[in-house]
């Protein structure tokens, strides 16, 4: 069994969950997940 990301553990998501969640906001442009950057739409909708 291979031991979870960083990511995995904090967020408490399985895998394909994880992907499936990450996936979506990358299409909303709220992340990139090349180097899992905040995008200026995520953060304003992070830090109102």
């Amino acid at each position: 069994m291979a031991k979870p990301t960083r990511i995995q553990a904090k967020s408490n998501l399985v895998s394909d969950k994880l992907t499936r969640y990450l996936g979506e906001l990358e299409g909303r442009k709220m992340i990139t997940v090349d180097l899992l950057g905040l995008t200026a739409l995520g953060a304003v909708i992070i830090r109102p």
